[in-house]
């Protein structure tokens, strides 16, 4: 008669079987505590040495934004000038740090011209981001208002002005608006 045998097995490993039980070394490596500490340290080290690199390209970004939006609403203050032959006024609230775009909407009783705000134009009322400021503003300001605007005419002119954004945490931060010229020519440069 035949004997069933059970298949074979693969050995177990039980801890008679490991090295290291039996005072030998192990192949395997490992970390000690002091290379880890080593390692977060240098971490550290490093994090703390982007992060201030990380911060001033964001202030770059933040200024560079501000001034895309400011040339966006002046541009488009002048072509929708010439567009609807009326008068369109880009206004620059210093205290609030803000702008906007207004055209004109007609003429009063005492022949004074009356301005609305474009709400059509998508250039909502802004505002500078933290840190940035109008240090200076050279542009016509209304009797009424405490504010400042660059007026654009339906004929393609734009009143000659400049505006000076500063960043108030940053030395050299900013830039400055000018607009000049009869055509309304904007350029920008450092501080």
């Amino acid at each position: 008669m035949m004997s069933l045998q059970p298949p074979r097995c693969h050995k177990f490993k039980t801890r008679a079987n490991f090295p290291e039980s039996a005072g030998q070394k192990s192949g395997r490596a490992a970390f000690t505590l002091l290379e880890l500490v080593v390692v977060v340290a240098l971490l550290s080290i490093l994090t703390a040495a982007i992060v201030p690199l990380y911060a001033s390209s964001m202030t770059g970004a933040r200024i560079r934004n501000a001034r895309a939006d400011l040339i966006t609403a002046l541009r488009y203050a002048q072509d929708r000038a010439v567009q609807e032959s009326r008068e369109y006024r880009l206004y620059l609230n210093r205290e609030e740090q803000s702008w906007w775009v207004e055209r004109q909407a007609g003429v009063n009783e005492n022949n004074e011209k009356e301005f609305e705000v474009a709400a059509d134009s998508g250039i909502e009322k802004r505002v500078l981001p933290e840190g940035l400021e109008f240090q200076q503003i050279k542009a016509r300001q209304p009797r009424d208002r405490n504010l400042y605007f660059i007026a654009c005419y339906p004929h393609g002119v734009s009143d000659p002005a400049e505006i000076v954004v500063r960043d108030n945490r940053v030395r050299r931060g900013g830039f400055i608006l000018r607009v000049s010229g009869p055509g309304g020519r904007i350029v920008v440069r450092e501080p």
